[in-house]
């Protein structure tokens, strides 16, 4: 997969979701001030259900395309936004405003807040309150009157002529209920028909020319990385000699590692200059420190491990290599050079582990960042995963020394 089109959608979501926001917040300021303009109402449904689409395709882009796995909470929210586009295009095309009664309880489950669907539950029905010096009368038979108004006059409910119901033909039976249909809205003019579809052109016209500038600024800004290598230019090659570490790192941190004492594989790779470099049983205590450069908690490691090496150095006879692992060019810093040569490590020995990350599995390693101390016997001596401290990292460095 090209790095390009990865850069391109990043971009385009990315500047959607702030346009989205300005919209999100004039739209609260609206409701909270109320002034929401009549187009408005009109527009809602559509937009929304817009949004919901983006995200649906987003989504599939990236797992379908792109090849990125989806964890277990993304498939919830999946669960909770894919049918947001059916059950609110629907409501788009009735113009049922009464949607959110749906589109509101899975837009809080994907958004694993079940507090938001509270706020927004059916509250009780409106009631017209009834003055006190002015109570309602039911008379027999059904009819109702309120008493009179000093100021206003008679004030009588539906048509009733009467406080009290007339007699029909037949005594003691009611006279029957007629249910009277609610008065038609008078139909729009000419003029207000077309200014109507006036605006509607305009909003469209306004939506197409705002996703078309978004995917232009996307593709402009994206081309910058058109001549970055790919990741088949980039990829070393892994030649292994040996066993790879059969025991993978336990999933408890402070569970023993049954890998401490075993055989280290030979194992040779290529520099950032395609130099072929030897780690593992090279007759050398080396300490291998694995790096993804998307890694924000990588990232984190990289101060901590120049705080070490400037407070004492690296100890004679041991060698620090860094591998560049979890290779992937639609994500940040790529190529990881400036990301590490940023991290003011010096000249320190740099290798490159192929697309599959064979370098990293060959030593059990499946979590980034990865710390493998390999001793002078080809022994190996300590394996780490996730954020060490400086302490950490400085016994790492001490182990190492000491074989």
């Amino acid at each position: 997969m090209d790095a390009v089109p990865v850069l391109v959608v990043n971009r385009f979501l990315g500047i959607l979701a702030l346009v989205a926001l300005v919209i999100t917040v004039a739209a609260t300021v609206a409701l909270v001030t109320r002034r929401v303009p009549p187009w408005a109402r009109d527009v809602a449904l559509p937009l929304a259900t817009a949004v919901a689409l983006v995200t649906t395709l987003g989504s599939l882009y990236y797992s379908e395309v792109a090849g990125y796995p989806p964890c277990t909470l993304c498939w919830y929210q999946r669960i909770a936004i894919y049918p947001q586009v059916i059950v609110l295009g629907v409501a788009a095309l009735r113009r049922d405003r009464q949607v959110w009664r749906t589109a509101v309880p899975l837009a809080a489950v994907g958004a694993a807040d079940l507090r938001l669907a509270r706020r927004h539950r059916a509250g009780p029905l409106a009631r017209r309150p009834v003055r006190p010096v002015e109570p309602v009368h039911a008379a027999v038979g059904g009819g109702v009157r309120r008493a009179d108004h000093p100021d206003d006059g008679a004030d009588r409910r539906a048509d009733h002529d009467r406080p009290y119901p007339r007699r029909t033909s037949r005594p003691g039976r009611p006279r029957p209920r007629v249910r009277r249909r609610p008065p038609e809205e008078p139909p729009m003019s000419s003029k207000q028909s077309s200014g109507t579809g006036t605006n509607r052109l305009a909003l469209v016209l306004v939506g197409v020319a705002l996703v078309a500038f978004v995917g232009v600024v996307a593709v402009l800004s994206a081309g910058e990385g058109a001549d970055l290598p790919s990741l088949d230019e980039y990829a070393g090659t892994v030649e292994v000699d040996g066993a790879p570490i059969p025991v993978p790192y336990p999933d408890e941190p402070t569970a023993p590692d049954a890998a401490v004492g075993l055989p280290a594989p030979t194992v040779t790779v290529q520099d950032l200059d395609d130099t072929p470099v030897t780690v593992g049983d090279t007759g050398r205590a080396q300490v291998l420190v694995f790096l993804a450069h998307w890694c924000p908690v990588c990232d984190q490691e990289l101060p901590t491990l120049r705080d070490v090496v400037d407070a004492g150095g690296v100890p004679d006879g041991v060698d620090l290599v860094l591998v560049t692992t979890g290779l992937d060019p639609g994500r940040p810093n790529w190529p990881p050079q400036q990301w590490l040569a940023d991290a003011g490590l010096g000249e320190v020995t740099t290798v490159r582990d192929d697309a599959d990350d064979t370098l990293m599995r060959t030593f059990g390693l499946r979590a980034y960042p990865a710390w493998a101390v390999v001793g002078a016997d080809g022994t190996v001596l300590a394996r780490r995963q996730g954020l060490l401290n400086t302490v950490a990292v400085a016994q790492l460095f001490d182990t190492a020394a000491a074989s």
